[in-house]
């Protein structure tokens, strides 16, 4: 079973000395997946027989973009300035029943989820100046930043594996140039 949607809306609006465009776009998604079973043998020798009981998975997120842009045909000036967030979300949740032919363990449960979160913001701007027929300078400056959440965890038995205590976070940004 998988299900979508996606959105997108995109307005332009002419200021005189630039374009004013945002661009925005959402998305969500399910997707989840039951009854797959099969049968493992492990280095040890054991041999298990595996029922994964059900994988879901739902992710969502937006997008926006505003950036307005100029253009000057008698000086050769041409310049963009703008701004792009996005966020995202996911869920993945899975349920595997294990039941070990040989071995100690007769019957194991193990109920495993992972969510992720990521918000990124970038700033931009860039510049072109045409110098001749075949030659244009170009400059440009663009920062980025982002915010990454994960937290994953399995238990045996049924009931939530996430565990606050397992939540990591990183911080990623970059300045970049272009000349």
């Amino acid at each position: 079973n998988y299900d979508y949607n996606i959105y997108g809306l995109t307005v332009t609006y002419e200021l005189g000395f630039a374009t004013l465009t945002s661009a925005s776009s959402s998305f969500d998604t399910v997707q989840k997946k039951s009854s797959i079973s099969g049968t493992a043998t492990f280095a040890s020798g054991a041999t298990s027989a595996v029922l994964s009981t059900g994988v879901n998975a739902e992710i969502e997120g937006i997008a926006q973009e505003f950036r307005l842009a100029g253009a000057n045909m008698d000086t050769g000036f041409n310049w963009v300035a703008g701004v792009f967030f996005s966020k995202y979300e996911s869920a993945i949740s899975s349920n595997v029943v294990t039941r070990y032919l040989s071995g100690d363990v007769l019957f194991q449960s193990v109920n495993g989820q992972e969510l992720d979160e990521s918000e990124s913001m970038a700033y931009f701007v860039d510049t072109s100046y045409v110098i001749g027929d075949h030659l244009t300078l170009d400059l440009g400056l663009r920062y980025f930043e982002d915010d990454r959440k994960i937290n994953s965890g399995f238990n045996l038995g049924a009931g939530n594996s996430v565990d606050p205590a397992n939540l990591k976070k990183a911080t990623f940004d970059k300045v970049s140039s272009k000349i």
